[in-house]
């Protein structure tokens, strides 16, 4: 579909977010539906180079990081909605 549009795609970041625990489906499963749908629309003769980024399924379950918010610091245009910059220290 996308030759027809005009584009052609060289790599394609299937992006994270694999949890590595507590979580229904496992990395295997997740892999099976991903390698599917990649070798029926991204067959290897496509070019497409393929990248994800499981760094979450890796360090998920190493360790939780606890954090003290220092200071907030208010942006003015941030000023009008909730939010800001907060500091954090480690």
């Amino acid at each position: 579909m996308s030759k027809l549009l005009g584009f052609q795609f060289s790599l394609l970041d299937i992006g994270g977010g694999f949890s590595g625990k507590d979580f229904p489906v496992t990395l295997q499963e997740f892999s099976e539906v991903i390698n599917g749908a990649l070798d029926e629309y991204f067959p290897f003769e496509s070019g497409v180079q393929v990248i994800a980024e499981p760094g979450r399924y890796y360090v998920e379950s190493t360790f939780t990081l606890a954090a003290n918010v220092i200071a907030k610091r208010v942006i003015m245009e941030d000023m009008r909605k909730e939010g800001g910059m907060f500091l954090v220290g480690l």
